[in-house]
């Protein structure tokens, strides 16, 4: 036998050992979560995280999911894998509440075997019930592969959303029936894999651009995973997308490995109670190329979530030096300027529709275009548009 019999002889044999072995390594817990963080884009804090299994067997050591993965799915076996994830994501999220600690929500991936081996809704109620987990903190992975296989496990989706779990659209684009499959069905997040556009090039930049944007028009939240570079992150923060994943943040680790890690890079936990509040900011109609900004307003002070380099300009052409100028009022300009947008701001909300509010600067006429949209606690966020107009001496009367 030559090596390369052997090699593929020693792949069977950990096969085997594999199919036998699943029942006891979920009872040992040598098959555990390991965590990943997910981003959002407006506020740069943790909004979610990504269940992912891990094996580490006692004779072969740590197993990778590419292997495990095929051998299950092969032996119509992964709706154990994914009940013993179910357990212990609503056992760690049981524990985090009852200690007080901060919650947050978490993505378990399902697969085909799971909807069609038994009833997996029930065996996630269960876990839910039992640990007395909220259902707004878990949410259901799908690939568009899996839904086109079988129209039953879009009944059994509904399912899931009618009480109360998101269901996200996983690797988009990469199946064939991508389209056919958000027009039949309803996804809270739709999730694109970066590495399934590589290289990061212009063309590839156009599709993804164009992926957020259908999503968000459709009232799908878009995220993007398989992010690992600076580059990659200020593009997507750019056009919108309002959640990444991926190396640049961390691998999946255990829990208290992943947030120590978050924590050393500065990147904390966003307050669950602000998710509602933020998901509205998020998919809100934002045109980068516009003088816009995205803001939170909190007993008068502002405090930017997203800014197009136009607005910068259109504040220049006020006479204002920048943002931190607008904030801390720092000129005449400055202070009419904010005036004008807590005044927008308030009108906003009572008229509960965009208001408009102009002012004059020694520079230019200012026009504030503001949409009120949503609120957690005392902030409360808005979009501005900012237009401006070199003043000339016919504007004079006016200002």
């Amino acid at each position: 036998m030559n090596m390369t019999d052997n090699k593929l002889a020693g792949r069977t044999e950990l096969e085997r050992y594999l199919a036998d072995r699943v029942d006891t390594a979920v009872a040992h817990h040598d098959i555990t979560v390991h965590y990943q963080p997910i981003i959002r884009t407006i506020t740069g804090k943790i909004c979610a995280f990504e269940a992912l299994a891990r094996w580490e067997d006692p004779i072969y050591g740590m197993i990778t999911p590419s292997v495990f993965l095929a051998v299950l799915e092969t032996t119509r076996q992964t709706y154990k894998l994914d009940a013993a994830v179910v357990e212990e994501v609503c056992r760690m999220l049981s524990d985090r509440q009852s200690q007080g600690l901060p919650m947050f929500p978490v993505s378990l991936n399902l697969s085909r075997i799971d909807f069609l081996a038994g009833d997996f809704f029930d065996i996630v109620e269960t876990a839910v019930n039992r640990y007395q987990v909220a259902r707004n903190l878990l949410r259901i992975e799908v690939t568009e592969n899996l839904l086109a296989a079988d129209t039953r496990i879009a009944a059994s989706l509904r399912r899931f959303q009618e009480a109360g779990y998101s269901v996200l659209l996983d690797d988009f684009g990469q199946g064939n029936s991508s389209l056919n499959v958000l027009k039949n069905n309803q996804f809270e997040a739709l999730k694109i894999d970066l590495r399934f556009l590589a290289p990061f090039s212009p063309r590839a930049k156009t599709i993804i651009e164009s992926v957020v944007c259908m999503a968000k028009k459709m009232g799908i939240h878009p995220l993007a995973e398989g992010v690992e570079t600076q580059e990659q992150v200020d593009f997507l923060t750019a056009i919108g997308c309002e959640q990444i994943q991926g190396f640049y943040y961390g691998r999946p680790m255990p829990m208290d490995n992943v947030l120590n890690h978050c924590s050393q890079k500065g990147i904390l936990l966003e307050p669950i109670e602000a998710e509602d509040c933020l998901n509205a900011a998020g998919i809100y109609e934002f045109d980068n190329k516009s003088p816009m900004v995205l803001y939170a307003l909190n007993n008068g002070k502002i405090r930017y979530l997203k800014v197009a380099a136009t607005f910068d300009t259109s504040l220049r052409m006020l006479g204002i030096a920048s943002r931190k100028d607008l904030a801390q009022q720092g000129s005449s300009a400055a202070r009419d300027c904010l005036s004008a947008i807590r005044l927008g701001s308030m009108q906003a909300i009572k008229a509960g529709k965009e208001v408009t509010q102009s002012f004059c600067t020694q520079d230019a006429l200012g026009l504030i275009e503001i949409v009120y949209i949503s609120q957690y606690q005392q902030n409360r966020i808005f979009r501005c548009k900012l237009t401006t107009i070199p003043r000339t001496p016919s504007m004079d009367n006016f200002c």
